[in-house]
C-alpha cells in the first residue's frame, strides 16, 4: 500500500528537522510538531519576489490551501535532505559577527500613526474665553441707526439716514508660536489650539505667527499657516502692536530654548507688554516652571480694574509696596496654562473685572543679561558611545533613570518604561497613547523627551533634532524596571499595527523581526527600525530571549540564500516556538 502524500511530506519534514538538530535542541514533542504544522497552514505563505540571482524561483507562491504546501515539500529532493549542509543557523558565540555586539543606532519608526486628540478640553476652553467677547464701537465702520433715523425723519421731515458706530469684537489676537527643537512634541497641541482660536469667535481677528532664530542668533518672525507651515516673508515684531492698544499678544512656549537662555526674547516681550496686554502660554504645568527659564524671575499674582491695560499697569497683589520698580529694566509678564480655570481667570483679568488674579513673573533685565548661558555647539563625538566599561555605563544609566523618576509625573514614568521596548519615535508615542496609555498628554511626552534619558542621533535639514535614542545603558535599566510581560506589550501593539500596514497575517511581536528576510525590500526597510529595537530589548531580557535575539540579529545582518518556501516556513516555526515560550 502506497504512502499518502501528506504522510510523506510530514516524514520529510521530520527528517529535515532531525538533520538540522532542531528536534533535539528544542526538545520538540509530537504535539509541538503538529501544532507548528497547523499554525503554518493557518498563517499561509505570502507572495515572495526572489532575488535576480535565482531565476528558477520567479513564480509567486500561492498558499491558500494545505495541498499547495505539501506539493512544494514534495519537490524537495531526498538527496538534499540527507546530504546538503543545513541552511538553518545554529547560533554559537564563535559564529556571532563582531559588529552585532556593538550598539547600532536605531532608526526612526517609518509608519505614520495618527496622533490622539491633544486638546482634550476644547469645549471648556471656548467657554473660558467668553470674557473676550466684549464688543466696542468701531472707529471706521458704521451701521444704520433705525430708531434715530425714524425720529429724525418724524421731527424734521428730512429723509436722511442716521448712522452709529458698528459694534465689533474688542481685541485682535496675535498668537506667536515659538519654534524650537522641542516643537515637534507640541505640534499637534498647537495646531489644535490655533484651529480653536481661529474658529471660536472671541476675537475680532486672529493672526498666527512663528518665532524662531537664525544661524547668527537673530529673531525671525513669519506668519504661521495651517498645520504649522511657515510663511516666506519676515516681519517686524512691532507689527503686532495695535495702534489703539486693542491687541492681545499670546506667546506659546515651553521657555527652555536658546531664545530664553540667551535672553533674546525679553526685549520683544517688553516692547509688546508696554503697549497692550501680553502673556505667555506655558506648555509645561506649573510644578515644572522653576526648571525652565521662568525660574529666573520672581513669581507674583496680578489683577486689573480696567480692561485692556498694558502689563506695567497691572496691580501686583503680593509685591512689597515699599520696594521701587525700575520699569525701564523690568519685564512683567503673566504666565498661563491650558487649564480651563486658569484661562478663565486670565480672560477676566484682561477684561478688568477686578475679581480675578493670575500668575505673573517679574524679570530684572539687567540680572537676566548677566545670567546669559553660552550654549556650546553639539559635537558629533558626544553622541558616540564612550570607551567606558559596562559597569560604569550601567551606573551612569541607573543614576539618570533615578533622577528622572524622582521628578517625573506618573504617566511620564510609564511612558518611559514602555518606550524602552520600542524605537524612540513620536509615531510610537502616538501608538502607545492610543492603545496602552490613554492618560498620557503632550506634557508627559515632553517630560519623557526632555528628561535626560535620550540623545539625538539624526538631524533634519534645519538642524533640529527629530530622531532620538536612549543613552547607553538606559534602555536596559528601564527594561529591568518592569516585568517581561509588560515589556512585550509595546512590541505586540507595534507588531499588530505593522501587520495591518503591510497586510500580514502574523501579529506576534516576534514575527516582524523573524520574518524580515522573507519580506519584499520596501517592507523590509520599514520594519528594520522595529527589528533593531526588538533585538536590543530581547537581549536585555536575558535567557532564551537573548538567544532568540542573536538568531534574529544573524538573519538580519547576513540572511542566508534559502529557498523562499523554506525561509518562510522556518521563520513561522521560530515565531510559533517563541510564542509558546512567552505563554
Amino acid at each position: 500500500m502506497s504512502e499518502s502524500p501528506s504522510n510523506s511530506s510530514v516524514k520529510k519534514l521530520l527528517d529535515y528537522l532531525e538533520q538540522t538538530g532542531l528536534l533535539e535542541r528544542l526538545q520538540l514533542s509530537d504535539e509541538d510538531v503538529a501544532d507548528s504544522i497547523w499554525l503554518a497552514l493557518q498563517m499561509g505563505v505570502e507572495d515572495f519576489q526572489p532575488p535576480p540571482e535565482n531565476p528558477e524561483n520567479t513564480g509567486p507562491i500561492d498558499s491558500s490551501t494545505s495541498n499547495q504546501i505539501e506539493e512544494k515539500l514534495e519537490e524537495i529532493p531526498e538527496d538534499n535532505l540527507s546530504k546538503s549542509q543545513p541552511n538553518v543557523d545554529v547560533i554559537t558565540e564563535e559564529s556571532l559577527p563582531k559588529e552585532i555586539e556593538k550598539t547600532t543606532p536605531i532608526q526612526d519608526f517609518p509608519f505614520q500613526v495618527p496622533a490622539a486628540a491633544a486638546l482634550q478640553t476644547a469645549l471648556f476652553i471656548s467657554r473660558a474665553l467668553r470674557p473676550f467677547m466684549l464688543k466696542v464701537s468701531s472707529a471706521t465702520k458704521t451701521i444704520l441707526d433705525e430708531e434715530a433715523t425714524a425720529s429724525f425723519i418724524a421731527e424734521r421731515d428730512i429723509w436722511l439716514p442716521v448712522t452709529k458706530p458698528q459694534p465689533e469684537r474688542w481685541l485682535t489676537l496675535e498668537l506667536v508660536v515659538e519654534e524650537s527643537r522641542s516643537s515637534f512634541i507640541w505640534r499637534e497641541l498647537i495646531n489644535e489650539l490655533q484651529n480653536l482660536l481661529e474658529n471660536q469667535g472671541a476675537f475680532k481677528t486672529v493672526r498666527v505667527w512663528q518665532l524662531s532664530t537664525s544661524n547668527n542668533q537673530e529673531l525671525q518672525l513669519v506668519r504661521r499657516r495651517k498645520k504649522g507651515k511657515p510663511g516666506q516673508r519676515y516681519h517686524s515684531h512691532k507689527e503686532l502692536i495695535h495702534p489703539r492698544g486693542r491687541g492681545l499678544v499670546l506667546l506659546v512656549s515651553d521657555c527652555v530654548s536658546p531664545l530664553w537662555q540667551k535672553a533674546l526674547i525679553h526685549p520683544w516681550l517688553k516692547d509688546w507688554s508696554e503697549k497692550q496686554p501680553t502673556a505667555i502660554l506655558q506648555l509645561f504645568p506649573e510644578r515644572l516652571w522653576n526648571s525652565t527659564q521662568l525660574g529666573r524671575g520672581r513669581k507674583l499674582f496680578t489683577t486689573a480694574l480696567t480692561a485692556g491695560v498694558p502689563n506695567p499697569k497691572l496691580i501686583l497683589k503680593n509685591y512689597p509696596q515699599w520696594l521701587p520698580i525700575n520699569w525701564q529694566n523690568t519685564l512683567l509678564i503673566p504666565v498661563i496654562t491650558l487649564e480651563t480655570e486658569v484661562l478663565k481667570q486670565w480672560a477676566k483679568v484682561v477684561a478688568g473685572s477686578g475679581n480675578a488674579q493670575i500668575s505673573a513673573f517679574l524679570f530684572d533685565l539687567e540680572f537676566i543679561k548677566q545670567q546669559i548661558i553660552e550654549i556650546p555647539p553639539i559635537s558629533r563625538e558626544e553622541n558616540k558611545q564612550d570607551s567606558e566599561d559596562k559597569n560604569t555605563i550601567k551606573n551612569k544609566a541607573e543614576a539618570m533613570v533615578e533622577r528622572f523618576f524622582a521628578t517625573a509625573s506618573e504617566p511620564a514614568k510609564k511612558l518611559a518604561k514602555m518606550m524602552a521596548a520600542a524605537p524612540v519615535s513620536m509615531q510610537v508615542v502616538n501608538l502607545i497613547r492610543k492603545t496602552l496609555l490613554n492618560e498620557v498628554r503632550p506634557v508627559h511626552v515632553a517630560e519623557f523627551y526632555m528628561g535626560g534619558l535620550l540623545k539625538p542621533i539624526v538631524e533634519n535639514e534645519e538642524g533640529q533634532y527629530r530622531v532620538y535614542d536612549f543613552l547607553p545603558g538606559v534602555r536596559q535599566v528601564l527594561n529591568d524596571a518592569i516585568g517581561r510581560r509588560q515589556t512585550t506589550k509595546v512590541p505586540d501593539a507595534i507588531s499588530q499595527y505593522i501587520a495591518g500596514e503591510i497586510k500580514s497575517p502574523t501579529r506576534s511581536f516576534a514575527a516582524p523581526p523573524t520574518l524580515l528576510p522573507t519580506y519584499p525590500p520596501e517592507q523590509r526597510e520599514k520594519i528594520l527600525p522595529f527589528a533593531q529595537a526588538s533585538i536590543e530589548v530581547l537581549r536585555n531580557l536575558g535567557g532564551e530571549y537573548a538567544e532568540f535575539a542573536e538568531e534574529i540579529a544573524v538573519n538580519i545582518s547576513n540572511p542566508p540564500p534559502i529557498d523562499p518556501l523554506h525561509n518562510f516556513f522556518m521563520a513561522q516555526w521560530r515565531v510559533l516556538l517563541f510564542s509558546r515560550f512567552l505563554d
